[in-house]
């Protein structure tokens, strides 16, 4: 039970990678390309590359994945959200919750993590701007990182069912790197548009790859 008090964020991150599947039970992971997922003790993030690619990994690489990987490249030169947030998510935190100014500026990746091509429009902007402001939760969102770089997950394979969508202005996932620990990827989409925010951009697609994903593993 959660208590007056309690670091919410790390103990949510503590059961997420402390919860396991239960064998038997069907269960399902529904992931998107920026989204984690639980599995059998572990966070899997299907556009992380956490190991040097083998060669054999290398050869099955398309164009389309060699776009990716320069997509997170850029990302890395211009981001550094993660960063701050992972190692003085309080000292961030200080600043936001006393500056609706400084709220605006920091969230400003909701206009430009695609690049100039976000979907997200400015009453949005101001909506989830408003939401960490009126709540005064900005340390909250901001130790997200903080607590999942010290879960103490060790990587193991996951072989758990994983759907994922992917969007066309977010990371992307390549899939052979996917498959090396993910054993039953039985859904991967791609849509033409949305982006890393795309429940907020696109959410028909949301919804649509969920019924997708979910109606086709419905049993009677």
């Amino acid at each position: 039970m959660v208590q007056p008090g309690d670091d919410l964020p790390a103990l949510v991150v503590d059961a997420l990678t402390k919860a396991r599947l239960v064998p038997g039970r069907h269960d399902v992971v529904v992931v998107t390309s920026k989204i984690v997922s639980k599995a059998e003790g572990r966070t899997v993030d299907l556009r992380s590359v956490e190991a040097s690619p083998r060669a054999e990994e290398l050869a099955k690489l398309t164009e389309k994945d060699h776009a990716a990987l320069e997509f997170l490249g850029w990302f890395q030169s211009v981001g550094g959200y993660n960063t701050m947030n992972g190692s003085r998510p309080q000292t961030v935190a200080a600043a936001l919750s006393d500056s609706p100014v400084g709220q605006l500026a920091w969230n400003e990746l909701f206009e430009n993590f695609g690049n100039g091509t976000s979907l997200v429009s400015w009453e949005q902007v101001l909506t989830q701007v408003s939401l960490y402001w009126l709540t005064n939760t900005s340390a909250t969102a901001c130790r997200y990182h903080y607590e999942t770089a010290r879960a103490g997950a060790e990587p193991v394979v996951n072989d758990g069912p994983i759907g994922l969508a992917m969007f066309a202005d977010d990371f992307k996932s390549i899939r052979p790197f996917a498959e090396r620990d993910n054993t039953d990827i039985v859904h991967w989409a791609e849509y033409d548009k949305g982006g890393h925010f795309a429940s907020i951009e696109v959410p028909e697609l949301v919804v649509e790859d969920l019924r997708d994903f979910f109606g086709g593993r419905r049993t009677v």
